[in-house]
């Protein structure tokens, strides 16, 4: 009797302790998600503060990573590393822009729970992964069998596609074997991710008043419209068998003109490019050339247009054999009770830079979201205890993998 007892009282004392971790990484995630956080903007670094304070509240060493004077990241440790491979949790703090708040049925920045779902912008992306990952570092510095190093990265530069807080942790930071990169989806685990090419081409024409046009041959907009109608007829249909997903064109934007009586003279395109193992940044590239090199043959101008390149990102894909891949998976099979499936991301993260400098690195296992990027972004919360235990086992699954490779 006395030996059950004691039994259930153990029992009854892991369950509450589970409740608590679930309170506290809501808490956490719900005080992230009320710092407005768009990329670009000083509000990153009131939450990579928050989630500092956090850190450091609990014992743990947290660093600020700058750029330019001002901080762009924040790295997480348990102290002096030891022997062994050292992974990272990774984690974005900058978000998506709010573009019509009236839009919501929510606060964007209030972090409110309506029907088990938390609202906010951030919030599945990639806040609540934050909250979750600081959670795991104290519960790993607090366990008495580690073999390996654990840290956690939460970069305040992903949504403007730059990257630079995980550039330079990369380059200044201490040496990592592999990444975890927290990005919401329960149901897969993402090995890889296409990568993109970018571009703003600048279209011309001859500017003059509109009340004397003689027809608007030399119509700058005109001409660019030409070309985004080409743009659009398009195929991209080459699947790329082994990796899963094709490459896509998209026009993401058109501007020019100043004013209802001038003839524009100038109009900018953006187009991006997302691109295969099978379909690289070249291929993207010699598209775009040949279209613009097709409009000023077809519509003649005096000046030919330009073309601006953005810095892109080479598609990657892990496999299912490598050792970062099998933990995860192995985790989160766990903790679902059920068969996982690896596949790439559509959109291109800071995995593509990671993989770039020979850092292996999955792309998302998280939460159940809903609206990322758009109006009413939310997330499931019964699926962060699922989440926690599913990245628990795989930081442990991870360094007994590569303490057997050693």
């Amino acid at each position: 009797m006395e030996r059950g007892a004691a039994a259930a009282k153990r029992e009854h004392a892991a369950v509450e302790e589970k409740e608590a971790r679930f309170r506290s990484i809501l808490e956490l995630t719900r005080q992230l998600v009320r710092e407005p956080s768009p990329a670009g903007s000083k509000g990153r670094e009131r939450v990579l503060w928050i989630a500092g304070a956090w850190l450091r509240d609990h014992g743990l060493e947290a660093t600020t990573i700058e750029h330019n004077g001002r901080p762009i990241a924040l790295l997480g440790t348990a102290g002096t590393p030891g022997p062994g491979r050292t992974l990272c949790l990774n984690a974005c703090a900058d978000t998506a822009p709010v573009e019509d708040v009236g839009r919501w049925s929510a606060d964007p920045f209030g972090g409110e729970i309506a029907d088990g779902w938390m609202y906010g912008r951030g919030a599945a992306d990639s806040k609540v992964a934050i909250a979750v990952f600081c959670h795991l570092l104290r519960d790993w510095a607090d366990a008495a069998d580690r073999i390996g190093n654990l840290v956690v990265l939460f970069d305040g530069d992903e949504h403007t596609g730059r990257f630079r807080g995980v550039q330079r942790f990369i380059a200044d930071g201490p040496r990592v074997d592999a990444a975890m990169i927290g990005y919401p989806g329960l149901d897969t685990v993402r090995d890889g991710a296409r990568g993109f090419w970018r571009a703003t081409i600048s279209v011309f024409g001859a500017e003059e008043h509109s009340g004397s046009s003689r027809g608007g041959g030399d119509n700058a907009v005109l001409r660019a419209a030409e070309l985004v109608r080409r743009f659009g007829q398009v195929e991209l249909d080459e699947d790329d068998d082994a990796f899963g997903l094709s490459p896509q064109l998209t026009v993401t934007g058109i501007d020019g003109g100043r004013g209802f009586s001038v003839v524009p003279d100038r109009c900018r395109v953006r187009v991006d490019i997302r691109v295969t193992p099978d379909w690289q940044p070249d291929d993207a590239r010699n598209l775009a050339f040949d279209s613009v090199e097709w409009l000023d043959r077809t519509f003649p101008c005096s000046r030919r247009s330009r073309i601006h390149e953005w810095k892109g990102w080479p598609a990657y894909r892990l496999g299912g054999r490598d050792p970062v891949v099998m933990a995860l998976r192995r985790g989160a099979e766990a903790a679902m009770g059920r068969r996982i499936s690896t596949r790439p991301a559509g959109p291109s993260n800071i995995g593509n830079f990671l993989a770039a400098v020979g850092v292996p690195a999955t792309c998302g296992f998280g939460v159940r979201y809903r609206g990322v990027h758009g109006v009413d972004e939310c997330f499931e919360t019964a699926t962060v205890p699922t989440v926690t235990r599913a990245y628990e086992l795989a930081i442990r699954n991870f360094f007994e993998l590569a303490e057997a490779v050693d």
